[in-house]
């Protein structure tokens, strides 16, 4: 009988329009400051998971796969910093949505080049190189602004406006926990 309804219901929905609306606050996944290819010594805290985004796919063009592969790895640092302040946890899935749009932009060939670079830097199975956790570490804790991610999660629908920051929130104590997750730097 199920098997049956499945079948109609498949049959039914096949000539049918589906029609999807794709709802976005204003900064979801939004870069605010497109510097170029840079190196990781120039990545400052203020530049945000997008806009390390764009510096990725800059290097990647001018074909600079080791400086695209550190700037990936800090992005995602970066963005699992903020998944420690921001306290909506449908917005936490921003890291994943910034991740598969960068490798979306990337071809085939640049994306190897990037995974060979990383694999250099953080060996699987093993943690990062000792002197890319001292580069990662003397940049700091990140200071840039968290509305790439606050706008992606729902409290942007529900409660415009209001913060959806973690109340005493402790940067460096995150920073070090994020590199440590990602990356596997001893603290």
């Amino acid at each position: 009988m199920a098997s049956c309804l499945a079948l109609m219901l498949g049959a039914t929905m096949a000539g049918a329009q589906v029609s999807v609306q794709n709802y976005e606050a204003p900064g979801n996944l939004a870069p605010t400051q497109n510097r170029g290819c840079i190196t990781l010594a120039q990545a400052d805290p203020g530049l945000s998971p997008p806009d390390l985004a764009l510096s990725v796919l800059a290097c990647a063009r001018k074909n600079r796969p080791a400086d695209a592969a550190a700037l990936w790895d800090l992005m995602i640092a970066r963005g699992m910093f903020d998944t420690e302040r921001v306290t909506d946890k449908t917005a936490h899935q921003a890291v994943d949505v910034l991740a598969m749009q960068t490798s979306a932009e990337l071809s085939p060939a640049q994306l190897s080049k990037i995974s060979a670079e990383q694999k250099r830097l953080v060996p699987p199975g093993r943690p990062a190189e000792a002197a890319f956790c001292a580069q990662l570490q003397a940049l700091g804790a990140p200071r840039h602004d968290p509305t790439w991610m606050t706008a992606h999660g729902m409290q942007a629908f529900r409660a415009p406006g209001k913060p959806a920051l973690a109340r005493n929130f402790n940067a460096e104590k995150a920073w070090k926990t994020a590199l440590n997750s990602v990356l596997r730097c001893a603290n």
